[in-house]
């Protein structure tokens, strides 16, 4: 949009809670025959001498224009285990639909049922008690419990419930 100096508040959004797609702007660039436009950057800033600063009393040592140490990140190869569920993580995210919700919860019951626990020396995350939940979900929902295969095209009924957290 930057690149064709387009204004959100001028494009249609076609998508989910009123999203603006990837589709709605190049529509837009076709249906308003844009061209890219020439955006003008400021130059850069006159480089800082390189004599040395001069100190002034209760001045700071540093210098003007000082830029600070930044850490580089270190590449580390990975174990083959650990490359095959990168590559299906990835696959995962990539390839299969994913659906995000979000809800406000009163937790209050639950994290009276993790302290009785706790003071019985069972360790128990709220996490724990989230999985639990979906499994119950799950088993009540059958519908939701399946797997779909794109070879056959079909959807099929899983008969055990099955959860992975990574």
């Amino acid at each position: 949009m930057l690149q064709y100096g387009i204004n959100e508040k001028d494009v249609k959004a076609t998508g989910p809670k009123h999203n603006i797609l990837k589709s709605d702007v190049m529509g837009f660039i076709k249906a308003g025959s844009l061209k890219p436009v020439v955006v003008k950057v400021a130059p850069p800033p006159e480089p800082v001498s390189s004599a040395p600063p001069q100190k002034a009393a209760g001045a700071p040592a540093a210098p003007v224009g000082s830029v600070r140490h930044v850490e580089k990140y270190v590449d580390i190869p990975l174990s083959n285990v650990r490359a095959t569920i990168a590559k299906r993580l990835t696959q995962a995210k990539t390839t299969i639909p994913h659906e995000y919700q979000s809800a406000e919860v009163d937790a209050d019951a639950i994290l009276a049922i993790q302290s009785d626990l706790r003071d019985k020396k069972v360790a128990v995350s709220i996490n724990d008690f989230i999985i639990k939940a979906t499994a119950l979900a799950l088993r009540a929902v059958p519908e939701v419990n399946v797997r779909y295969s794109p070879e056959s095209q079909q959807v099929s009924y899983l008969p055990t419930v099955d959860i992975s957290v990574a």
